[in-house]
C-alpha cells in the first residue's frame, strides 16, 4: 500500500522528468557539436554534415514542444499551436545556429590550412639559403608581407644581450638593445617556451601589464623596457630557440589591418621563426665544419708543398752512357700521395746501380726520409759493390739509428754489370720487375719476385740476393706500383698488354720506350686515394755489349 501511494504521488512528475531529460540531452548534443566539430583535413568545402545539424536541432525542438505541451496542460488547442510553433522555431533556430557554427569552423580550418601551407613554403625556401643574412632577411620579409605589418626587427643574442640584426623596411634612427633579463626577452618565458607575445593589448592598444613576468623588477625598469618597445614600434614578439636557449626574436609592429592576430597567423609566425632558428643552427654548424675543412685542406696543401720542396733536394738519376747497356728513366712527379723515388747510379767498370722505393707515408717527413735513403744508397754503391745484402743492412742501421721512418719502405735495389750481363737484385717488398725474353722461337715473360721484407719493418733481415742473366734483345722493365695498380676495366693494363707495347716499341731507344710507357699507362681511378709518383726504368743490353773473353788452354800448357 505504501509503495502504491508513493508511485501515485510521483506519477504527475514523470512527464516533467522525461521532458527535462530530453531537453538536457538535446542541449548537450548541440553544445558538443558546437564545441568539438571540426572539418576533416582536405574536406573543408563539404561543411558540417546535415545529420549533425538537424538531429540535435530536431531533438531540441521536440523537447521544447514537450515542455510547452506540459505548461499548457488542459488547453488542447493552445497545446497544439504552441507546441508546433515551439518545435518549428527551436528546430530551425538550432539548425541555423549549428550551420553557422560549421561555416565558422570551416573558415577557421581553411585559414589554418592556408597559413600552414604558407609557413611550409617559406620554410622550404629558407632551406635552400646558405647565408645567415639571407635566411633572416627572407624570414623577416615573409612575415612583414603576410601579416600586413609596416615594421619588423630581428634581434639575436650577443654578449648577454639581444642586439638588432636586421630591420624592415629600414633601420630605425634609434636602435635599442634589450637585456636578456628584460621585458622583451622575459615575456617569452624562455624556460616554458612561449613563442608568441603581444606587448600591446589588441583591444585597447595600451601596453600589456607585465608585472608577473619580471618578478622583483622595479616600476622604473618596466617603464624603461616599455619605452624601448614603443621606440621600436613593437606590438608583437615572436621568439625562437637554439640549444634550449632563447636565441632571438622578431618584433612586429604597425599592422595595416586593425584586427588582432588569429590562431592561424600566430602559428604561421611561430613556425617561420622556429625554422629561421633551425636554419641558423644548421648554417652555424656548417660554417664551423667548413672552417675546419678549409683548415684541413690548407694544412694538407702546405704539407704537400713542403714535401715537393723537400723532394727537389733529391739528386736526379744519372743518365750518362754505360758501355754495353742501354737504359731509360721516365718519372711523373705529379703524384702527391705516397712518398717515392726512382734513381740510377752510373758505377765504374760498366756497371749501373738501380733503386726504386716507395712508402705509404706522405708529407714532408716521408719525403725527407726518401732523400736520406737515396743519399745513403748512392754513397754505398761505390763501397759495397755487388754485396747488396750488406749494403741494405748498412742503410737500415743508419736510418733506424735516429728517428726511423714513419712506415716501412718498400724498395728494389739492383746492380747491373754490362760486361757479364748479370742483373743482381734484392726486392724488399717492391713491385716485381718484368723480364721479357725475346727469342727467335717466341717471347716469354718472367716476374722477378719479392726476396725479403720491406726496409725498416719488424722482423729479421731475411733479404735474399737473386741474380739473372740477360741476353741480347731481352728487356727488363722496372715499374712503380702506381702503374700496375691503375687498371682500367676497358683497357686492362696487364703484362700481356705491356708486352705488346714493348714489342711495338722495340725499334726505339730505351729512353723513348720508358717515356711512351709512362704516357700510355692509365691513371688511378680511385679519387679517394691520392696518386703517387709513377716511374719506369727500361734496361736492355746493347748490341756492342763486351762479353768477357773465354781463354782456352794451349796444347802443352
Amino acid at each position: 500500500m505504501a509503495a502504491s501511494s508513493s508511485w501515485g504521488m510521483l506519477a504527475p512528475a514523470v512527464p516533467w522528468i522525461g521532458a527535462a531529460v530530453a531537453l538536457v540531452a538535446a542541449l548537450l548534443a548541440a553544445a558538443t557539436v558546437w564545441a568539438r566539430w571540426r572539418p576533416e583535413p582536405g574536406d573543408e568545402a563539404g561543411g558540417m554534415p546535415a545529420s549533425l545539424r538537424w538531429i540535435p536541432a530536431l531533438t531540441l525542438g521536440i523537447a521544447s514542444a514537450a515542455v510547452v505541451w506540459l505548461l499548457t496542460a488542459g488547453q488542447q488547442e493552445l497545446q497544439m499551436g504552441l507546441g508546433a510553433a515551439a518545435a518549428f522555431l527551436v528546430t530551425v533556430t538550432c539548425a541555423v545556429w549549428l550551420g553557422r557554427t560549421g561555416e565558422k569552423a570551416v573558415r577557421e580550418a581553411q585559414q589554418e590550412a592556408f597559413w600552414r601551407l604558407n609557413a611550409e613554403a617559406v620554410a622550404a625556401h629558407m632551406r635552400h639559403l646558405f647565408k645567415r643574412e639571407e635566411v633572416l632577411a627572407y624570414a623577416a620579409q615573409a612575415i612583414l608581407e603576410e601579416l600586413h605589418a609596416t615594421r619588423l626587427h630581428v634581434y639575436l643574442t650577443k654578449n648577454f644581450n639581444f642586439e638588432l640584426a636586421a630591420s624592415l623596411p629600414a633601420t630605425p634612427q634609434t636602435v635599442e638593445v634589450f637585456s636578456a633579463r628584460g621585458l622583451a626577452a622575459a615575456a617569452f618565458a624562455p624556460n616554458l617556451r612561449r613563442p608568441f607575445v603581444e606587448y600591446v593589448d589588441p583591444q585597447s592598444g595600451a601596453p600589456a601589464h607585465w608585472g608577473r613576468v619580471l618578478l622583483g623588477a622595479s616600476s622604473y625598469d618596466l617603464k624603461a623596457e616599455q619605452k624601448k618597445l614603443e621606440t621600436m614600434g613593437a606590438e608583437v614578439g615572436v621568439g625562437f630557440w637554439r640549444n634550449s636557449k632563447l636565441a632571438g626574436f622578431f618584433l612586429i609592429g604597425g599592422r595595416l589591418k586593425s584586427e588582432p592576430f588569429n590562431d592561424a597567423q600566430r602559428g604561421f609566425t611561430v613556425e617561420v621563426a622556429a625554422e629561421a632558428g633551425r636554419m641558423l643552427d644548421v648554417l652555424d654548424g656548417a660554417a664551423e665544419r667548413l672552417a675546419q675543412l678549409r683548415a684541413g685542406e690548407e694544412h694538407d696543401r702546405t704539407q704537400k708543398q713542403m714535401a715537393v720542396l723537400v723532394r727537389h733536394r733529391m739528386a736526379p738519376p744519372d743518365m750518362a752512357e754505360v758501355a754495353g747497356v742501354e737504359f731509360g728513366v721516365s718519372t711523373d712527379h705529379a703524384g702527391t700521395g705516397r712518398a717515392a723515388f726512382c734513381d740510377t747510379v752510373v758505377l765504374p767498370a760498366s756497371a749501373l746501380g738501380l733503386v726504386m722505393a716507395e712508402t705509404d707515408a706522405a708529407g714532408p717527413q716521408a719525403a725527407a726520409d726518401m732523400v736520406r735513403i737515396q743519399t745513403l744508397l748512392r754513397s754505398r754503391f761505390f763501397v759495397y759493390g755487388e754485396d747488396l745484402r750488406e749494403m741494405l743492412e748498412s742503410v737500415e742501421r743508419a736510418i733506424t739509428a735516429g728517428e726511423p721512418p714513419e712506415l716501412p719502405v718498400r724498395l728494389l735495389l739492383a746492380r747491373y754489370d754490362a760486361r757479364s750481363r748479370r742483373f743482381v737484385y734484392i726486392n724488399a717488398g717492391y713491385e716485381p720487375p718484368v723480364l721479357f725474353k725475346n727469342r727467335s722461337d717466341g717471347s716469354e715473360t718472367r716476374r722477378l719476385g719479392v726476396t725479403g721484407r720491406p726496409l725498416a719493418a719488424n722482423g729479421p733481415a731475411d733479404w735474399v740476393v737473386e741474380e739473372v742473366e740477360l741476353r741480347r734483345r731481352d728487356l727488363l722493365v722496372l715499374l712503380s706500383p702506381g702503374i700496375m695498380r691503375c687498371q682500367n676495366p676497358q683497357d686492362r693494363w696487364s703484362e700481356y698488354v705491356l708486352m705488346e707495347k714493348l714489342l711495338d716499341l722495340e725499334i726505339h731507344s730505351a729512353a723513348a720506350m720508358a717515356q711512351r710507357l709512362l704516357l700510355e699507362a692509365p691513371m688511378a681511378e680511385n679519387e679517394g686515394v691520392p696518386a703517387s709518383e709513377r716511374s719506369v726504368i727500361v734496361l736492355r743490353p746493347s748490341e756492342s755489349a763486351a762479353r768477357p773473353l773465354m781463354m782456352t788452354a794451349r796444347a802443352g800448357a
